[in-house]
Parts: C-alpha cells; sequence; structure tokens
C-alpha cells in the first residue's frame, strides 16, 4: 500500500503543480485543458478557483500518504479512510464523465479537450479511482 499511496501522491502532486502554474500564467498543456464547444471553451475558471483545484489535489494526495502510512499522522487516520472512499467516488464519477463534455459517456468528441479526455484524462481519473478504492479497503 506503501507504494500505491506514494504513486497516487506523485501523480497528484505533479497535477496540483500543473494547475498552479496555470494559475500564475503559465500555458503548457492549458490548450486542450477545458472542454470546449464549437471552438469556445465552455468555461474559463478563475485563478481562485484553479489555485481551489490545485489545493484539493494536495490534500487528496496528502490523504493517500497517510492512509499509505507514509506520512504519520494519527489523529487523522480515519479520516484519510474516508477521505480514500470520497475520493474514488469523486474520481470513478469524472471517469464516467456527465455524459456531454467529459469522462468516457461524453458526447462532444471532436474537440482538443475530447481526444485528451479519451487518452489520457479519464483513463486517469479511472485509475486513480481505483488506487483510492484500494487504499479505503486496505486493512
Amino acid at each position: 500500500m506503501m507504494v500505491l499511496s506514494i504513486g497516487l501522491a506523485i501523480i497528484l502532486g505533479f497535477v496540483a503543480g500543473l494547475h498552479v502554474f496555470w494559475a500564475f500564467g503559465g500555458s503548457w498543456a492549458k490548450g486542450a485543458a477545458i472542454p470546449e464547444l464549437n471552438g469556445k471553451r465552455v468555461f474559463t475558471p478563475s485563478r481562485a478557483v484553479t489555485l481551489l483545484v490545485a489545493a484539493a489535489l494536495l490534500i487528496a494526495a496528502a490523504c493517500a500518504l497517510v492512509r499509505g502510512e507514509v506520512m504519520s499522522a494519527s489523529e487523522v487516520r480515519s479520516l484519510a479512510q474516508v477521505g480514500c472512499w470520497v475520493l474514488a467516488a469523486v474520481f470513478g464519477v469524472r471517469a464516467i464523465g456527465e455524459g456531454k463534455y467529459v469522462g468516457f459517456t461524453k458526447r462532444v468528441r471532436n474537440t482538443s479537450f475530447a481526444r485528451n479526455d479519451t487518452r489520457f484524462y479519464s483513463p486517469l481519473c479511472a485509475l486513480l479511482a481505483v488506487g483510492f478504492l484500494a487504499l479505503a479497503l486496505a486493512r
């Protein structure tokens, strides 16, 4: 479980760092990070929202590290287990999608985001969901 938790934390830390990079003006990989319709973004997140996502991803990484006993935090161990259940559900729902723009069930498929979502984002979310489920079930 320790290796799994470290792997999850590395992935989540990288994605969190990418969000911080975008929040402060970075543009690498940003063009295909937001769902589009007819060449226009479906939404444009603010700097604060982007940083909030980064913080949530870092909290998820910490949850994985506590659950995998890489970080010693006995006072939040049971909270970390609940967090792993929640994160498994959140990433699982993200992988499945809302039916239109994101996830395996999306209908809009002919955009740069949609292609990346099919190849990378949704499979990564499914992998994260399975990883957090394994951590949640671990004794």
